[in-house]
């Protein structure tokens, strides 16, 4: 799976190859708006909201991911060794904790989404919005190339990148399945968010997701979810029997070291519970998609006709057989790059 159009991520310019300035999420609040624009504006809104926040590898902020934590501790920390702040810099000292928590909070706030203000384009397009200025591209005409021109910025948008929009459809599904407090599963959904074949943010499902979510598929779409399965589940094989082989060999270390220095029976309280964490762990890392790309868990996905965004299961008339697809469940967009393979890729047993 591959993205396509380069102004959706990475450069700031719109499909024309106009120069624009990116819209900030909460940019694309208004007040002058009618009730249902207002609604949709909130709602994705919040969504870029919260994925930039969770996954800063998408807004380029890996750098700065955890500065607002270590000011944090380090604000603690001067908190409790105040009196010897005081020796050195006298009545200013009381002022260092609070410097250093307002400097992680526009950091965490501020710096940290403004970063990833790129991303949020395509999602912007994709939901019927100018991806510059936020206005809603509801009924506007198509030129001859196929673009929208936005008439209070100028911007030009390709009418095939609006795959959702917002006065047809309601919420897309990841954002059902994240407005839920209490629920950390659920709020997982912002951290597994990644770009389709237009660069709009969609949630990346895993299979285990998929055949919850699918309910009691029947027919040939049993053995297509078993098929993609065997597909996925071979992609991390090697890198997570390699875990599984190192972590047996540190608990097996850790009980010859604990056994040589103990001196009584008191050491099982240090080794009993180390075994029972490192062998759930070695297990629980053979059994699942741990070390697999989600790039390319949704690339086989694809393949067989699994959206990797809201687990519908296309037919042939929903999805074209080679090149790219809007989902009629979600409007995610997709390429895909080759006929499914409908075989089962592990090797054939051997004869006796």
């Amino acid at each position: 799976m591959t993205t396509e159009s380069p102004s959706t991520i990475g450069t700031p310019s719109d499909d024309r190859g106009a120069p624009v300035r990116p819209l900030f999420p909460a940019g694309l609040l208004r007040e002058n708006v009618t009730p249902d624009d207002l609604k949709a504006r909130q709602r994705l809104a919040k969504w870029l909201r919260k994925v930039l926040r969770a996954k800063p590898a998408i807004s380029k902020a890996s750098p700065l991911r955890f500065v607002p934590t270590v000011l944090g501790m380090v604000a603690v920390l001067s908190c409790i060794n105040l009196s010897s702040l005081r020796a050195q810099f006298g009545n200013a000292a009381g002022f260092v904790p609070w410097c250093l928590l307002l400097v992680g909070i526009v950091i965490e706030r501020r710096i940290i989404p403004s970063l990833g203000q790129n991303a949020g384009t395509a999602s912007f397009v994709a939901e019927g919005f100018c991806g510059q200025c936020g206005y809603s591209l509801r009924d506007l005409p198509s030129h001859a190339d196929g673009c929208t021109v936005c008439p209070e910025c100028g911007a030009a948008w390709k009418a095939a990148r609006i795959t959702w929009p917002w006065w047809q459809r309601g919420d897309p599904p990841w954002v059902a399945r994240t407005d839920r407090p209490f629920f950390p599963l659920e709020r997982s959904r912002y951290k597994s968010a990644n770009f389709d074949a237009f660069g709009r943010l969609v949630t990346f499902l895993t299979l285990n997701e998929i055949k919850r979510f699918c309910a009691v598929p029947e027919g040939e779409n049993v053995d297509r979810i078993e098929i993609a399965d065997a597909f996925v589940r071979k992609l991390g094989r090697r890198e997570r029997w390699r875990n599984a082989i190192v972590t047996s060999i540190v608990l097996v270390a850790v009980t010859i070291f604990a056994g040589s220095i103990a001196e009584d029976w008191r050491v099982a309280l240090f080794v009993v519970p180390v075994w029972v964490f490192g062998l759930w762990h070695a297990l629980s890392v053979l059994g699942s998609e741990m070390y697999i790309d989600p790039k390319d868990r949704a690339r086989l996905l694809v393949r067989h006709g699994i959206c990797p965004a809201c687990a519908r299961l296309w037919t042939s008339t929903e999805f074209p057989a080679v090149g790219r697809g809007v989902c009629t469940g979600c409007g995610s967009t997709w390429i895909r790059e080759r006929e499914p393979k409908l075989i089962d890729p592990s090797p054939p047993p051997r004869a006796p």
